[in-house]
């Protein structure tokens, strides 16, 4: 356990490689708030050596789309997250925060929050498929794989949950999931359940609903809650604010 910082307990950790977070998350690891843990990258299988590369790595840059006209779109969406949360880099969704953190945890395995703690999956560490970083590597999610976990059309232009950029930019999204954004995301979950034609939008629609963030708001510490506030706490539990928090795992076990 890191000094002065909760987790949620899990049954197993990679105590290897460094956690990195930003101020904010640091004080709100579990609050929807983004972060990542990079691990050493294991003794992956060569690029060229594709003839038992895992299916699903093979093909996740391919995705046809919803027919969101469809009555049984709903279904279908359903399908296909679950086949894609099931995927081990599809831990990766959960330390991105905010909605596509909440689409993981509302429609992936109950485990997936272990999985996401405990470090990169054998997808990075095994198949250098993911993020690498001076020897390290953590689990990276495509844009398609985005696209699939928002139920995206076959045109790609309409969707049936807000894109990940509107929502991390919006007026709404302060950073930690609220009531208020808890109230929305059941409301439309219900609306998408009883199948309506009118639940997906286009990206300009979406884009009304969650109207952006001007940039002196965004920049705001009242709006975001972020570094000018965790700067001082953090300090006062002896980290150093001198740079991005991060951990050597290894001084934990």
């Amino acid at each position: 356990m890191l000094p002065g910082i909760n987790f949620p307990t899990i049954i197993v950790t990679q105590h290897t490689g460094k956690l990195i977070t930003t101020f904010r998350t640091a004080m709100r690891i579990t609050s929807r708030a983004s972060y990542r843990v990079l691990s050493p990258l294991g003794t992956a299988i060569a690029p060229h050596l594709l003839i038992d590369q895992l299916p699903y790595l093979a093909t996740r840059h391919e995705y046809t789309g919803l027919d969101l006209w469809d009555p049984d779109y709903w279904v279908n969406y359903k399908k296909n997250v679950k086949e894609l949360l099931g995927r081990p880099y599809a831990r990766r969704f959960l330390s991105l925060g905010g909605i596509l953190w909440c689409l993981a945890l509302q429609f992936g395995p109950a485990d997936l929050i272990e999985h996401a703690i405990a470090g990169p999956s054998s997808d990075a560490t095994n198949w250098a498929s993911g993020d690498m970083s001076n020897g390290l590597c953590d689990d990276m999610v495509t844009p398609v794989d985005k696209g699939i976990l928002v139920g995206c059309s076959l045109r790609g232009s309409e969707m049936c949950w807000p894109p990940y950029d509107l929502w991390d930019a919006s007026t709404g999204w302060t950073g930690c999931w609220s009531n208020d954004n808890e109230l929305w995301f059941q409301s439309h979950l219900s609306n998408l359940s009883d199948g309506r034609l009118d639940a997906p939008k286009s990206h300009q629609v979406w884009r009304k609903l969650f109207k952006p963030a001007p940039a002196v708001m965004s920049q705001d510490p009242a709006h975001r809650r972020t570094d000018p506030f965790t700067h001082p706490v953090f300090s006062d539990l002896g980290h150093s604010v001198d740079h991005e928090p991060c951990w050597d795992l290894a001084q934990y076990e």
